[in-house]
């Protein structure tokens, strides 16, 4: 399947903020699967790592 545009696109788009937040181990799969697969930030966008 092929997405036009990320989540994270969209919600920047529209002025809005998001987080990201994970656990040491699963944060860069919540990373990538909020972002689609990319890696890079949108505006609005943080991420945090808990331990």
């Amino acid at each position: 399947m092929n997405l036009d545009k990320r989540v994270g696109e969209v919600v920047c788009e529209n002025g809005l903020k998001q987080v990201g937040i994970g656990e040491r181990e699963k944060y860069r799969e919540v990373r990538l699967f909020m972002s689609g697969g990319g890696e890079e930030e949108f505006g609005g966008e943080e991420g945090m790592l808990m331990n």
